[in-house]
């Protein structure tokens, strides 16, 4: 419809493609005492060139896509199989998502749910999140 090729398109999608600094530092530091998985329901050719091509990868335990799935988010079946690769228990994760419906869906498979407006919001109740969750601190 545009008269121009997919490849071009694409190209032209991760050129305005800006990755947020602060929320890797945090993403780093959270890594440093809980796992961290990536669950997104981008293009699986899209978010693995913008993973590949900013060396993202190694901020994160686990990498799953909705399409490579055939599951999205916020049907609960994706949280359910994130939660059975990852080994991890629902009362123990905390599901972070900047769309409420992805929130809910966490919490129907009872992952407690933080939207996420900002990182420095984040970074600010971060502590209070998981004093919330878990009774403790990050420090702890």
């Amino acid at each position: 419809m545009t008269g121009k090729k997919a490849q071009d398109i694409l190209d032209e999608w991760l050129e305005l493609v800006q990755i947020n600094l602060r929320v890797l530092r945090l993403i780093a530091s959270y890594r440093e005492d809980y796992q961290v998985v990536l669950l997104s329901n981008a293009s699986a050719p899209f978010l693995r060139r913008i993973l590949e091509r900013g060396h993202l990868e190694m901020y994160f335990d686990q990498i799953m896509i909705s399409s490579e799935e055939k599951l999205a988010k916020p049907d609960v079946r994706i949280y359910i199989r994130m939660l059975e690769r990852t080994g991890m228990q629902p009362e123990q994760t905390i599901m972070i998502d900047d769309n409420p419906n992805n929130i809910e869906g966490a919490k129907a498979a009872g992952i407690y749910g933080v939207l996420f407006e900002n990182a420095q919001s984040f970074e600010e109740e971060f502590s209070n999140i998981l004093a919330r969750c878990f009774g403790r601190s990050k420090d702890q």
